[in-house]
């Protein structure tokens, strides 16, 4: 009677024990997991969410400084062109005025 009262506790007691050890073992399995993957996962997200802005920002940054200086140089291209042509003109009609007044006061005869 005593033998089997300690068996039947022995056994209910490794039982237990047993279970207990398993369920403890898989629900820290599982909790490390999920913690892991949470936080790789985010890290990931991150990581990716950063390179991505950074990547957008400077492609962004150089196609405006890009555009910005062939807009500035085609202004100042187009400008100077404007410039050296209207000078180049109104220097061409000093000198053709000048040579003309300087002809026709050859011409003249003087009195």
């Amino acid at each position: 009677m005593c033998i089997s009262v300690f068996v039947s506790l022995f056994v209910s007691m490794c039982i237990s024990v047993c279970v207990c050890l398993f369920v403890s073992m898989c629900i820290s399995v599982f909790v490390s997991l999920f913690v892991s993957m949470c936080i790789s996962v985010c890290v990931c997200l991150f990581v990716s969410m950063c390179i991505s802005v950074c990547v957008c920002l400077f492609v962004n940054m150089c196609i405006s400084v890009c555009v910005c200086l062939f807009v500035s140089m085609c202004i100042s291209v187009c400008v100077c062109l404007f410039v050296s042509m209207h000078i180049s003109v109104c220097v061409s009609s000093c000198v053709s005025i000048c040579i003309s007044v300087s002809q026709t006061s050859v011409e003249r005869p003087v009195f």
